[in-house]
Order: structure tokens, then C-alpha cells, then sequence
């Protein structure tokens, strides 16, 4: 009974968690179509201005590299100002996770209630689990979880913790030898 109600209310919250990460993921992309766009245009304007004007090379050599070298500059700090190693995959993860931190308080969406819930729905799945082969009974977990959202969502959080667990446990390992 308790699996079931807890079930309802993964249910509930996964929809607006699977709506929200939807959003961020797509203005994440939006916002590397738009750095995609400004490089093209910025291409575009050094090719007109030193082939199409009087300025030359002369005068867009020095703007080129004063640009480059300042793009350069402010991408270290950016970086070093996160925390974060210099790669295009860091650079998006924190975009998407600043734009879901964002529409889930716009939600009304707790991260934390969220992973209580999904935790509490594993302990519990766990527990039932453990009496079914104790009084050697046959479960079927998908009729108490409700639906697949749910099922999936538990599945996500007990593969996560599973990594996170191997990582500390290959370290542990690593040190013991």
C-alpha cells in the first residue's frame, strides 16, 4: 500500500521533473545553435571587412588576434570562475542544469522531496522484494509501482547510486593495495 501511494506521487512529480528537463535541454541546444550562429557571423564580418573594404588585413590582424586572445581570456576565467574542466560537454551540463534549477522553482518542483520519494520507493521495493523470497512468493513489481514512468524512475536512481557506490568501492580497492 505505502509502495503504491509513494508510486502516485513519483508519478505526479515525474511529469513535471520529464517537462522540465525537456525545457532546459532544448534552450541548452539553443544556446549552442546561438554560439554557433555569432562564430558564423563573426567569420562573415572579418571576410567583408577585409576583403570587401579599404580596411585590408592590415587593420583586421590586429582586431582578429585582440579578439581571439580576449575570447581566450574570458573563456580561462569563465572557467576557472566554475570550477569546471575546459570541454564543450562541461559547458552544456552546466547550462542544463542551471536552466532546470531554474523552471523547477518556477514548478514548484522539489529536488529534494523528489529524491526522498524515489529513494523511499527503492527501500520499499527492496523491503517487499526481500519478504516475497523469504516466504518464497512471486512479485510482480510493475502492478504495485503503477507505471512505467515510475519503474523507470526507480531504475534511474538505483543505477546512479550503484555507480556512485562501485567508484567508492574501486577506490577503496585501489588503496588497499
Amino acid at each position: 500500500m505505502r509502495l503504491r501511494k509513494t508510486a502516485r506521487r513519483i508519478s505526479e512529480l515525474a511529469d513535471v521533473k520529464n517537462e522540465c528537463d525537456g525545457l532546459a535541454q532544448k534552450g541548452a541546444q539553443r544556446v549552442a545553435q546561438t554560439g554557433f550562429g555569432a562564430l558564423l557571423g563573426w567569420w562573415g564580418a572579418v571576410y567583408y571587412l577585409t576583403f570587401q573594404t579599404d580596411l585590408g588585413w592590415d587593420v583586421m590582424e590586429p582586431v582578429t588576434y585582440l579578439v581571439g586572445l580576449s575570447g581566450l581570456i574570458g573563456g580561462y576565467t569563465w572557467f576557472l570562475y566554475h570550477n569546471r574542466e575546459v570541454s564543450y560537454r562541461s559547458a552544456m551540463n552546466f547550462t542544463v542544469s542551471r536552466r532546470q534549477s531554474q523552471l523547477y522553482e518556477k514548478a514548484g518542483f522539489q529536488v529534494g522531496r523528489w529524491e526522498g520519494l524515489v529513494e523511499e520507493g527503492n527501500r520499499l521495493r527492496r523491503e517487499i522484494m526481500m519478504v516475497a523470497e523469504e516466504y518464497d512468493v512471486e512479485w510482480d513489481e510493475r502492478k504495485e509501482e503503477g507505471d512505467e514512468k515510475v519503474a523507470e524512475e526507480l531504475r534511474k536512481a538505483r543505477r546512479a547510486k550503484e555507480g556512485k557506490e562501485g567508484g567508492k568501492k574501486g577506490k577503496e580497492e585501489a588503496e588497499e593495495e
